[in-house]
């Protein structure tokens, strides 16, 4: 089946940005080396407490047991935590830019510029969200040509012309002989009534 314009885009492929996903596998694979090192160390440490141990009594030993092993866990937390902002701050930081780029696109702001460093995640995003505002500059440009054209023709009174252009600057087929009767009819009233540059401020 052909994919219409309310079929979702589904994604068949795990692994679509090799660069971007061995990175942060990378960073969560050495947090995790980390952690359990420093686990092992800790182990081997108290291994050597067994004869300090003996001379202590069991609630001693199993509150420097518990206390080993939260120091432990905390500095594991405090290292995953560090980790994860570390390896995703090269994921979120580019997507605040390029929202904000696209915002600003919405806006018809053509002046921001979107730059990523150079280790920044999303660069194929950020040339695609760039592609789009230079076609969204070209189409800016060419209605604004369509507009000059267009005035020209309905100051020339030449309302075939100024339908075509108009047609052009909507992209609508050719309209049928009494459409086109129809539109040169409001044309004409049109400028008769509105002989003002409607177009001065456009864009």
């Amino acid at each position: 089946m052909k994919p219409t314009e309310s079929t979702p885009i589904r994604r068949k492929n795990y692994v679509t940005d090799l660069r971007m996903q061995l990175s942060v596998s990378f960073s969560m694979v050495g947090m995790l080396v980390a952690v359990c090192f420093v686990y092992a160390v800790t182990l081997w440490l108290m291994s050597d407490w067994g004869s300090v141990s003996e001379d202590m009594s069991s609630n001693q030993a199993t509150s420097i047991a518990m206390f080993v092993n939260g120091i432990f866990f905390l500095v594991a937390l405090l290292s995953s935590i560090v980790v994860s902002i570390i390896a995703t701050h090269r994921i979120a930081g580019p997507a605040m830019v390029i929202e904000r780029a696209v915002r600003g696109l919405c806006e018809g702001d053509f002046e921001k510029r979107l730059t990523l460093r150079e280790k920044d995640h999303l660069k194929s995003l950020a040339a695609s969200v760039r592609e789009l505002r230079t076609m969204m500059l070209e189409e800016r440009k060419d209605q604004r040509r369509l507009h000059v054209r267009m005035e020209s023709a309905l100051g020339s009174g030449d309302t075939d012309l100024a339908l075509e252009l108009c047609r052009s600057l909507i992209g609508e087929p050719d309209p049928k002989p009494a459409d086109k009767a129809a539109a040169v009819e409001t044309i004409d009233a049109s400028s008769e009534t509105e002989p003002e540059d409607r177009y001065s401020n456009a864009g």
